[in-house]
């Protein structure tokens, strides 16, 4: 049996912690030195805390189970500052359902982040093509 996948609204008292938690652990880098934890942790902490209280947030979880959180975005207007999935929920447009109507996005970017981006830049260019050719077949 597949689960069903919803978008909630966010609910800041349950479901910081799991943004926090991934988010920052998504940007840390395993080429970084652990005495540099502290101090990386402590900068993403307070620009989370810049942006989740103007931004929208959209949450993806269980239709059965609105606890279970399986994906988040977080937008500020139009620009995409993190998404994030779970590795198990991967690869099946979720991450495309949590980001539908992003113009922009903020770096840096996780694997995710930029995989969504490249396919949104692909998706503008091949409509910016189609729009050119029927341009060109009207003139003609």
């Amino acid at each position: 049996m597949e689960a069903k996948v919803v978008l909630r609204a966010f609910d800041p008292i349950t479901d910081a912690a799991i943004i926090y938690s991934t988010w920052r652990h998504a940007l840390w880098s395993s080429d970084r030195r652990d005495d540099e934890s502290e101090r990386f942790y402590r900068a993403e902490t307070k620009a989370i805390k810049r942006i989740l209280p103007v931004a929208q947030v959209r949450i993806a979880c269980l239709s059965d189970d609105a606890s279970i959180i399986i994906g988040y975005s977080v937008m500020t207007g139009r620009n995409l500052e993190f998404v994030f999935v779970k590795p198990d929920f991967r690869q099946k447009g979720i991450g495309e359902l949590l980001t539908r109507g992003f113009k922009t996005y903020s770096e840096p970017r996780t694997t995710l982040g930029r995989a969504i981006a490249e396919k949104i830049e692909l998706a503008k260019e091949t409509k910016e093509k189609q729009n050119v050719q029927e341009e060109t077949n009207q003139v003609t």
